[in-house]
């Protein structure tokens, strides 16, 4: 059991070879998910316009691909709903 805690700890939303390592350590076990929730986020500070492209492709990557990738990597094993929390974010 502490195998899978620490791949479902470790799993980084914005490397999905880690997503698929824990879903695939889920399903080699027989266990499924009775809940996700998708919680990470990340932030940059400042006006858009002086944010670097490289910044703005990891919020993009966390925010917006991570909650998309976690989901639909984990449906095959969940056996209740999915919750997505999201962060306030103003973009100048």
């Amino acid at each position: 059991m502490i195998a899978i805690y620490e791949i479902l700890h470790n799993c980084r939303v914005a490397k999905p070879a880690d997503i698929d390592a824990a879903v695939a350590v889920m399903v080699k076990n027989g266990y499924g998910l009775y809940g996700l929730v998708n919680n990470a986020g990340v932030v940059t500070i400042g006006p858009l316009i002086d944010t670097k492209p490289e910044e703005f492709d990891l919020v993009m990557t966390v925010n917006v691909y991570g909650p998309y990738r976690m989901t639909k990597a984990f449906t095959i094993t969940a056996h209740a709903s999915i919750r997505f929390l999201d962060q306030d974010l103003a973009l100048e």
